[in-house]
């Protein structure tokens, strides 16, 4: 297939089997992303050169700057996005208390995606 994605929330879940079905089924080439180098190494160890890790906090306006950086420089359009990171934590309802969790995960679940979307 010879495609390249770009994947976000590569480390784990839904993110971790689409790199793994992207690398070994289709062999495309997938620049996985995740906050966490180590497992994100593990992967690439897993997946071979088919997987190209990237520590990115997608919430990080710097850090999505140096992730499209880094995959322009290397004269690569990715064909395929998938902003998979997200977050789903426990809570009913909305109240004061609960603020600065409910703008975490509009921030990572919503605003990262549409800026990941608007940068590529």
């Amino acid at each position: 297939m010879n495609k390249t994605a770009v994947i976000s929330g590569a480390s784990s879940g839904l993110g971790y089997e689409l790199s793994k079905l992207l690398c070994q089924k289709y062999s495309c080439r997938v620049i996985g992303l995740a906050r966490r180098k180590e497992k994100l190494d593990a992967i690439r160890e897993e997946l071979g050169e088919n997987f190209v890790p990237f520590v990115c906090d997608v919430t990080s306006g710097e850090d999505r700057q140096k992730l499209f950086d880094f995959v322009t420089q290397n004269g690569t359009n990715p064909d395929i996005l998938i902003n998979n990171a997200g977050i789903l934590p426990e809570f009913a309802c909305y109240t004061p208390e609960k603020s600065d969790e409910l703008r975490r995960v509009m921030e990572l679940n919503f605003h990262s995606h549409v800026e990941m979307c608007t940068l590529f």
